[in-house]
């Protein structure tokens, strides 16, 4: 049986402790990884696609929080989801170096996009939403034209891994 589980959350600040660092995504991002990644294993079992989206949960949960609104878990910009991505990215090139001949089809298109240096515009053409700040350096000509012959059929994924509550104060 998997040992996937929902993450309790009393309060946000809880939340694989970092909440309280706000408007700081890149140390939130650290601190998931240095302290997150150890309760992976009790979270995920040992498939390497499962771990790499429950960080990938994680870090998009607790900036989700960091962006607040009336419901946090439907608030997010490009801040976000990119560094989630980035994290999941990181969590699965970990994985492969771990478990020989692990293979996920998303996960791969999604570290050849990365490699490529195409991960902001992937992000931005795919989940863009209205409303986001998308950085003027974001290329996604340049990412279009790498796709139609990097990427055929691809097909975005998300899977958010457990859940959360907020209440307002």
């Amino acid at each position: 049986a998997c040992g996937v589980g929902v993450v309790p959350v009393a309060e946000p600040q809880h939340v694989a402790g970092v909440v309280h660092v706000h408007g700081a995504r890149a140390e939130a991002r650290q601190q998931v990884g240095r302290e997150g990644r150890q309760g992976l294993a009790l979270l995920a079992d040992d498939d390497p696609a499962l771990q790499s989206w429950v960080a990938y949960s994680l870090v998009k949960s607790t900036c989700q929080l960091q962006v607040g609104g009336d419901n946090p878990a439907r608030n997010s910009d490009f801040g976000c989801e990119l560094t989630a991505r980035e994290h999941l990215v990181d969590t699965w090139e970990e994985q492969l170096g771990e478990h020989h001949g692990a293979s996920d089809p998303y996960l791969d298109a999604l570290l050849q996009v990365r490699r490529a240096g195409y991960l902001r515009e992937y992000t931005a053409h795919y989940f863009g939403q209205p409303g986001w700040s998308v950085p003027a350096e974001v290329r996604v000509g340049d990412f279009r034209r790498w796709q139609r012959g990097n990427l055929e059929r691809h097909k975005p994924q998300t899977r958010m891994i457990g859940s959360w509550n907020y209440r307002k104060p």
